[in-house]
């Protein structure tokens, strides 16, 4: 059994060994009907009620009042039957069928139909113990309290007066007109309507689920904080963290350290060190390693940003990352100032300094944006605005970068992969030609108006030069070191990533 039930078995036998005050016998102020038989009751004197009122009695600031009562004043106890009230001042009663009260040590012992009342609270149980002298009320074998709007029950409980504070143990129950609360250890303040729980606790009203094993809650203001495994199911979003604020009347909820997020009708997982979360705008924030993950044609695609924003209503939601943003998906990967994903069109957007890698490929441009296919939700086109540069190695001869370059580009996915992207305005393209067998054929340079640049296994397969080609095949041995790289070239394959591993250790970098 609990420490609490231990200072139940101990109650009278700690108060008889501390008694250190001078004697004070219990006095009777109104005794009724007398009668004394020691015959029948040995040692005591019995009271009874008359037509002039209860049986009163007072001991230590408090009156006691019944129908009929055994003092025995050798011994400075008594047993009351009927109608008891016990009155300690103007600030407690305490309301019984039959008690037992002890003068010396000042411990009482409350049975049937029990009530306790005071200020802030009142207290039901058929079996009470009471220690005046430390200010301790006690029941192990249930109870149910009243304060204010919430009423609270539990197998075991512990009313320490002074503080006004209950604690309660074994089957700890809630009922409030906005939630229920159910914990296996609760503290409750009277004054405050604070509980301050431990042990497996869960919340629950219609709009939200908060679920901790250590923490506080406001039942007035009904908000507060989980330390421990919180989880909250809020606005068909479940949100983990080590740490978890909740405010139901600001519909906020706020998480520090190994978050989670769970969005059921999106599929999507965040996880980051710190999260606020805006049910009424439909909003979260995110920072601190913030990675979303979404399920996308049968894989994921994760996202990152200093800063993660997710707005908008369900299955109308745009994530922005920004600044530092960066993703992964098998096979693709990117890096810009921000990225912002509509659900709406199934756009995503790259903007400032986009770089794109897919397979062999690298990707660069002024503004640039995806799109997915509604039907599979894989990668369907990509699209380039504004000094579009394609590089990619040699991967044969390794002698050199794969160029292509225009004003704007517009490519097609299969599978994950370029599958071909046209590249319109001012377009320049130095390739490295090889034969079949393979050997070099020699280096290809040449402008042109629009050129169509089709892939195979995720590298150059053949270049069709649409309108106005002007150009030449070098021999290797005489191309021109100078022509070698195509004006605004830049090889950035040293920020790639090709496994999830590998992006959130770049991400883990970025705070050191």
């Amino acid at each position: 059994m609990k420490s609490t039930v231990t200072f139940a078995l101990l109650l009278f036998t700690l108060g008889l060994m501390s008694q250190t005050e001078e004697r004070a016998v219990i006095e009777v102020i109104y005794g009724g009907r007398f009668l004394k038989d020691e015959l029948k009751y040995p040692g005591a004197s019995v009271f009874r009620k008359d037509q002039s009122g209860q049986v009163h009695f007072r001991h230590k600031g408090a009156d006691l009042y019944c129908d009929q009562a055994y003092l025995y004043s050798q011994e400075n106890r008594l047993e009351a039957t009927g109608n008891i009230r016990m009155d300690q001042g103007d600030t407690l009663t305490l309301v019984s069928n039959q008690l037992f009260y002890n003068g010396d040590t000042r411990l009482a012992r409350a049975i049937d139909e029990v009530d306790l009342i005071n200020k802030d609270s009142r207290l039901l149980t058929d079996l009470l113990y009471f220690d005046r002298s430390n200010q301790k009320a006690y029941f192990n074998d249930g109870g149910k309290l009243f304060s204010e709007e919430n009423i609270l029950t539990s197998k075991v409980g512990t009313y320490d007066i002074p503080a006004k504070t209950y604690y309660f143990e074994e089957q700890v129950h809630i009922d409030n007109p906005d939630f229920t609360l159910d914990s296996d250890q609760l503290n409750f303040d009277t004054t405050t309507q604070i509980a301050t729980m431990r042990g497996e606790t869960v919340i629950i009203s219609p709009t939200y689920r908060f679920y901790f094993e250590r923490g506080q809650y406001d039942t007035e203001k009904e908000r507060g904080y989980g330390l421990e495994n919180t989880r909250i199911d809020y606005d068909n979003r479940t949100l983990y963290g080590d740490s978890v604020f909740f405010d139901n009347s600001r519909e906020y909820a706020a998480a520090t350290q190994n978050i989670r997020v769970l969005d059921s009708l999106n599929a999507s997982v965040l996880k980051a060190q710190f999260v606020e979360l805006f049910k009424a705008k439909d909003s979260l924030r995110a920072t601190g390693e913030a990675i979303v993950a979404r399920a996308l044609d049968n894989d994921s695609l994760y996202v990152h940003g200093t800063y993660l924003f997710v707005t908008g209503k369900e299955q109308e939601r745009d994530l922005l990352a920004y600044p530092n943003a960066r993703f992964f998906k098998n096979g693709l990967s990117g890096i810009s100032d921000s990225l912002k994903y509509t659900q709406q069109s199934g756009i995503t957007e790259l903007i400032g300094s986009p770089v794109l890698w897919n397979e062999k490929n690298q990707l660069t441009g002024d503004y640039m944006f995806f799109t997915y296919s509604k039907g599979t939700k894989a990668i369907d086109s990509l699209h380039v605005k504004g000094n579009a540069f394609m590089v990619a190695e040699d991967s044969i001869g390794q002698l050199g970068y794969n160029q292509a370059k225009g004003a704007l580009l517009d490519g097609n996915f299969t599978d994950n992969r370029l599958d071909a992207m046209i590249l319109k305005k001012n377009t320049e393209v130095v390739y490295y030609m090889y034969d079949d067998t393979p050997a070099l054929i020699g280096v290809n340079k040449t402008l042109c108006s629009e050129i169509k640049i089709d892939f195979a296994e995720g590298s150059i397969s053949d270049i069709t030069f649409l309108v106005n080609p002007s150009g030449e095949i070098y021999p290797y041995e005489i191309f021109p070191e100078e022509l070698a790289k195509l004006e605004g070239f830049q090889w950035r394959g040293d920020e790639r990533v090709d496994s999830l591993d590998e992006f959130i250790s770049r991400i883990k970098a970025l705070k050191k």
